[in-house]
């Protein structure tokens, strides 16, 4: 005869059945703990690099820079938006981490004449400076460019010197 498990009123076949249904394969499970630590590692340093910047490492700051972080070309807001979606931020929280992070230097945010912001982590690959982007008339893609594909020496005192290549990518040529 099986005994009543506590207040729940599970037996304890019952309980042993959930537990097996849950159960991971053991390669899967490697798997999993090997992607969480490496996303623990990733958490950390970007919870490292809010607060150098004298910001709160808040769930929602680290889950836009860890997004960024995967992304090889600028995203607009909506298209992040639409990415976080299932992480239960809503686009006006999205905005406003965007643009705290923006305001603190990890983010760089563009407007490549489409009057659509992209933005982009500040990568330590492009010396935390501004980079070339190829943008295509026809379908609109983005791409980051090499910061010596292109060599600008600016006549004015600007600190700041955007540069943005326009035409047809190769999928639209």
């Amino acid at each position: 005869m099986l005994k009543r498990a506590g207040a729940a009123g599970n037996t304890e076949k019952q309980a042993a059945r959930g537990r097996a249904s849950r159960a991971v394969p053991p390669a899967k499970t490697r798997a999993r703990a090997a992607s969480d630590e490496t996303r623990s590692a990733t958490s950390l340093a970007l919870r490292d690099r809010l607060r150098e910047a004298g910001l709160r490492a808040t769930p929602g700051r680290i889950a836009v820079l860890q997004e960024l972080g995967t992304l090889s070309s600028p995203i607009s807001h909506a298209e992040l938006a639409e990415r976080l979606h299932g992480a239960e931020f809503d686009r006006v929280t999205v905005w406003r981490i965007l643009v705290a992070l923006t305001e603190a230097g990890l983010v760089d945010r563009s407007d490549l004449g489409d009057r659509t912001w992209r933005f982009e982590l500040r990568r330590q690959a492009h010396g935390n400076t501004l980079h070339p982007h190829f943008m295509c008339v026809s379908c609109n893609a983005v791409q980051c460019l090499p910061a010596d594909a292109v060599q600008v020496t600016p006549r004015l005192n600007r600190s700041v010197v955007e540069v943005q290549l326009k035409g047809r990518c190769a999928s639209c040529a």
